[in-house]
């Protein structure tokens, strides 16, 4: 049996290239339907095996009980084997009932790509989730998330969904 030095290097970054994939989704469990148009309120981070990923919250509102974020997510990241792009958004839809909030996270929309030296992939991604927080007071919250990501547009993509959480925290509009 004859191994070429240069496809071992290829089958370990393309495992690597999965498992990229499979983080820079974690990060994007939040949700938004399009860039944002408020300024800053809060933010959500995912972390796995030590890479933290954050996006922003926006536009969070509280009228009636009824809650409303968007997220965005836009960051880059360096990895071993070169940098990795996300960006993504979503929907927070939810209830108050004054100390407690919990709510869904749906339309989660987006793209990681991942180069390594002439090699590009890119795959999309969709998901969605649930999260839970408390009223911390009259105007912020925070919370925890958990939800799912489906990656499709690439061979190197997971396959099936990928379970994601994280944390979250925000100041709301009134």
């Amino acid at each position: 049996m004859v191994l070429i030095y240069g496809s071992v290097d290829c089958l370990m970054i393309m495992v690597r290239t999965r498992w990229i994939f499979a983080v820079a989704l974690l990060l994007i469990v939040a949700s938004i339907t399009g860039p944002a148009l408020a300024d800053e309120s809060g933010h959500f981070t995912v972390t796995s095996d030590g890479l933290p990923i954050t996006g922003d919250l926006t536009n969070a509102v509280i009228s009636n009980n009824t809650i409303t974020m968007t997220m965005v997510i836009d960051q880059d990241f360096p990895t071993r084997l070169g940098p990795v792009h996300i960006v993504g958004d979503g929907v927070w839809a939810g209830i108050s009932n004054n100390s407690t909030l919990t709510g869904t996270i749906e339309n989660v929309a987006g793209n990681a790509k991942a180069c390594f030296l002439i090699f590009c992939q890119q795959a999309d991604f969709t998901g969605n989730g649930t999260w839970t927080g408390t009223l911390n007071d009259t105007s912020s919250g925070s919370g925890t998330f958990q939800g799912t990501l489906t990656f499709t547009g690439s061979p190197l993509a997971p396959s099936g969904p990928v379970p994601i959480s994280g944390t979250w925290e925000t100041t709301f509009q009134e």
